[in-house]
C-alpha cells in the first residue's frame, strides 16, 4: 500500500512516488535565446490585473519576453519554447516589500513544463504553440497560436550593441528589483473557492554571453470564444492595454539557472487581502508539561528557537547578561519572522501573536523563575556551559528540565555539574532544517525524553533520538567527515577546489560543494573545529596540513559569505555558473574518494549503536534534501566496491584510526 511520506516532495500523480531526478538534472537551461520587448501602458487598465497587495510600479511597464531554451538539464537535454506576459509591480505586504516582475501569463509549448512551474511556484502557465524564432535580413520574429488561431506576433529589428552607458543604466534600473513574482491559486475541489491562493517569488540567474538592443513590436489579435474557448478572454484583456509608447527591446543569449541556493522559491508573506486567501491558522498544539521556555542566549540560535516556540504557542523568556546581544534581538526577529512565514511554516499574524508571548531580559533568576524547559546556546565553551548549568540549576524550579544546545560537546561533559541528571539532556537545532537531535545524559529519564520528542514535535519539527552521545550527534558527524575529506584531496594536490565540488554536486544534486558549504558555515568556525595536536602531542601530518590550510584563510579574512570571500567569491561564486558543471573528464575516483568517508562516517556511528542505519540515512537526508544517505550510497556502491574504495583511500587519506578501520570493516562485512 502505497504511504505519503510528509518529508518527500510529490507532483501528481503522487501515489508512484516522489519527485525523481536524474543524477546529471539541475536547473540549468544552458542554451536560451530570449526577445525582449517592454511598452508602457495605461497605469489603471493595468491595475485591474494585480491583485493586492501588488501594485503597479514606478512606471506602468508590460513586458513581453519570448524564450527559446536548448539543452536544458530536467529535460535530459530537451527544450522549449514561452512567451511571458510580466507586469512592473510593487509587493506590499506586511512583513516584507518587493519591487519587480509580476507575471500575468506565460504560454508555453511543454505540458511538463506547465505543470511543474504551476504547482511548484504558482507561476500563472496556459499552453500554446509557439514557433521557434526566424531571423530574415536583420528582422528577429516569433508568433504565438492556439486551436490553430493566432494570438501573438512578436518582433525586434535594428538590432545594435548596447553602449556603455545603457549597460550601465539598465543595472541601476534594475537594482533591487530581482524578485520575479506570481499568484499561486489552485480551486477548490467541487466548489467555490480556493484550495491555495497565495503570493509567490522563483528567482533565478543569467549568464549572458550576448545581448543587442533594438525596436520591438506586438500585435495582439481579439479573439472569439469559439477561436479559443480557454484562452480568449486572456487574449483579449491584454489585447486592450494601450501600447503608450514601446521602450527598448532586446536580444540575448546566454544561460539560466532556476535553482539559486540563496534565494529559493517561497511564498511571500500572506497579508489577507483575498477571500480565498484567508490563511489557515494551525491550531496549537503545545504540550502539558511545557508552558514556559527559557532560553539562556540571545544570540543567533537562541533568537531563533525562541520566536519558533513562540509561534508554537509556549511562553518564551529569553535570557542574555550581554547588553549588546539583547539590543539585537528586535533585528534578529525581523530578519527570521519573513523566512518563517516564507517556507510556510506560519502566518504573519501568527508572528504577530508570537511577540506578545515573549519577554527579553538580563535578570537570570527572574528569566527562568517560571521555566518548564531550559534551553542553553551559550558561547561554545566547556567551562562557560558548565558554570551556566550549575547555576540554572540552583535557580530553576525543581520541575524543569535543562538542555543544552551544543553543537561540538558531549552530554557527559556538562551534565555532572547538575543535581537533576534525570531532567538533563542535549537538545540540538540546527539553524534553517527542521532535525532536532535529542541525547539522553547517563542519569536521563525516558519520560525527559519523551516530553523532549513531544516538544519538538509541538515545534513542528522533527526530533531524532540518539542511542547514545556520539561527537557532532550525527549530521554534523557525518558532515564533518565529507568536509575533511575534501580538503585532504586539495592540501594532497589531487583534485583543485572546484573539481571537487563539480564532482559533488554531480553526483549528490546538491547545490553547493564542501567548500561551498564550508563557506556558508564560516571558515572562522570550521578552521576552530580542526586541530593540529592533541593533549600535547602531534596529529598525524594529514590532520595538520588540514588545520594549516584552513587557518591560512581566516588569517587572511577570508571568512566565507560573512566577508564576501573564501572559496569562493561572492555574491557571485563559481559554482553557481553556468558552465560549472560542464567538464569532459571521469570524476569517479574523485567522488569514491569523497563519499567513502561518508558511508565510513555512517557505519561507524551505526556500529558504535549510537543510532540505526535508517536513522542515519534519514538524518542525512532531511538535513541536506539529498534523496540518499550514507548506507543507501552504500547499497548503491556494494560492499565490495566500497571495501576496495575505502582501503585504497584510507592508505592515502588516512583521517580514521586503525580500531575504527577495524569497527567499520567488521560491520560492512556483515550486511
Amino acid at each position: 500500500m502505497f504511504k505519503f511520506n510528509p518529508y518527500e516532495r510529490y507532483m501528481m500523480p503522487a501515489h508512484f512516488g516522489g519527485l525523481h531526478q536524474d543524477e546529471n538534472s539541475s536547473g540549468w537551461y544552458r542554451d536560451v535565446t530570449m526577445m525582449v520587448v517592454p511598452f508602457l501602458t495605461d497605469r489603471e487598465k493595468l491595475a485591474a490585473y494585480l491583485p493586492p497587495p501588488f501594485t503597479v510600479g514606478e512606471q506602468a511597464v508590460v513586458t513581453v519576453a519570448y524564450a527559446h531554451s536548448k539543452d536544458v538539464d530536467w529535460l535530459a537535454g530537451r527544450g522549449y519554447n514561452l512567451v511571458a506576459v510580466t507586469a512592473s509591480a510593487v509587493f506590499n505586504g506586511e512583513n516584507e516589500q518587493l519591487e519587480g516582475q509580476y507575471s500575468l501569463v506565460w504560454w508555453e509549448n511543454l505540458a511538463d513544463a506547465i505543470l511543474s512551474g504551476r504547482e511548484l511556484t504558482g507561476i500563472p502557465k496556459i499552453f500554446a504553440d509557439i514557433t521557434d524564432h526566424s531571423i530574415t535580413d536583420g528582422l528577429w520574429q516569433t508568433n504565438v497560436s492556439h486551436f490553430d488561431n493566432r494570438i501573438l506576433d512578436m518582433s525586434v529589428k535594428n538590432l545594435r550593441p548596447p553602449t556603455p552607458e545603457e549597460i550601465e543604466a539598465t543595472q541601476a534600473a534594475q537594482e533591487g528589483k530581482d524578485h520575479p513574482m506570481a499568484w499561486r491559486y489552485f480551486p477548490g475541489v467541487g466548489g467555490f473557492g480556493a484550495t491555495v491562493s497565495e503570493p509567490t517569488t522563483f528567482p533565478s540567474e543569467s549568464v549572458y554571453t550576448g545581448a543587442w538592443v533594438g525596436e520591438g513590436s506586438l500585435d495582439w489579435n481579439h479573439l472569439t470564444f469559439e477561436q479559443n474557448p480557454t484562452q480568449y478572454h486572456i487574449v483579449n484583456a491584454l489585447a486592450d492595454l494601450p501600447v503608450l509608447a514601446y521602450l527598448p527591446a532586446m536580444v540575448t543569449t546566454g544561460s539560466t539557472n532556476l535553482f539559486v541556493p540563496d534565494r529559493m522559491p517561497r511564498v511571500l508573506d500572506k497579508k489577507e487581502t483575498l477571500p480565498a486567501n484567508k490563511p489557515k491558522e494551525s491550531a496549537i498544539k503545545t504540550i502539558e508539561e511545557i508552558e514556559t521556555v527559557c532560553f539562556i542566549g540571545a544570540g543567533t540560535m537562541g533568537c531563533s528557537n525562541a520566536l519558533v516556540a513562540a509561534v508554537s504557542g509556549y511562553q518564551v523568556e529569553l535570557f542574555d547578561i550581554s547588553a549588546e546581544n539583547l539590543k539585537q534581538v528586535p533585528k534578529r526577529f525581523k530578519e527570521f519572522a519573513p523566512f518563517l512565514v516564507g517556507a510556510g511554516y506560519c502566518t504573519p499574524d501568527a508572528v504577530k501573536a508570537a511577540f506578545g508571548r515573549i519577554s527579553v531580559g538580563a535578570d537570570l533568576e527572574k528569566a527562568v523563575a517560571n521555566a518548564d524547559l531550559i534551553s542553553e546556546s551559550a558561547y561554545e565553551d566547556r567551562g562557560v556551559k558548565r558554570d551556566i548549568h550549575q547555576q540554572l540549576d540552583k535557580l530553576c524550579p525543581d520541575k524543569t528540565i535543562l538542555t543544552t544546545n551544543t553543537s561540538s560537546l558531549l552530554v557527559s561533559e556538562i551534565e555532572d555539574v547538575v543535581q537533576r541528571g534525570d531532567r538533563f539532556a542535549a537538545l540540538h537545532f540546527y539553524l534553517g532544517s527542521r532535525l532536532v537531535d535529542i541525547v539522553a545524559g547517563p542519569r536521563t529519564t525516558p519520560e525527559t525524553v519523551d516530553i523532549l520528542c513531544r516538544y519538538v514535535e509541538s515545534l513542528n519539527l522533527v526530533p531524532m533520538v540518539l542511542k547514545k552521545e556520539n561527537p557532532g550527534y550525527i549530521m554534523n558527524a557525518l558532515l564533518a567527515s565529507v568536509l575533511m575529506r575534501a580538503c585532504a584531496l586539495v592540501v594532497e594536490g589531487v583534485a583543485s577546489v572546484e573539481e571537487v565540488d563539480r564532482t559533488y554536486m554531480r553526483h549528490l544534486k546538491s547545490p553547493m560543494g564542501p567548500f561551498g558549504i564550508m563557506d556558508m558555515i564560516g571558515l572562522g568556525l570550521v578552521s576552530g573545529q580542526t586541530k593540529e595536536t592533541e593533549g600535547g602531542a602531534e596529529l598525524p601530518d594529514l590532520q595538520r596540513k588540514i588545520a594549516a590550510y584552513l587557518r591560512s584563510f581566516v588569517e587572511r579574512g577570508d571568512l566565507g559569505t560573512q566577508s564576501g570571500k573564501g572559496f569562493y567569491t561572492y555574491p557571485a561564486p563559481a559554482y553557481q555558473a553556468a558552465d560549472f558543471l560542464n567538464y569532459g573528464e571521469d570524476d569517479s575516483d574523485i567522488f569514491d574518494t569523497l563519499v567513502s568517508p561518508l558511508i565510513r562516517s555512517g557505519v561507524l556511528i551505526a556500529s558504535k549503536d549510537v543510532a540505526d542505519p535508517e536513522d542515519i540515512d534519514r538524518t542525512w537526508m532531511i538535513a541536506t534534501n539529498q534523496s540518499a544517505g550514507p548506507f543507501g550510497l552504500l547499497a548503491s556502491m556494494g560492499v565490495d566496491k566500497f571495501l576496495e574504495v575505502s582501503q585504497k583511500t584510507q592508505d592515502k587519506f588516512g583521517l580514521f584510526t586503525a580500531e575504527q578501520n577495524e569497527l567499520i570493516e567488521t560491520y560492512v562485512k556483515q550486511l
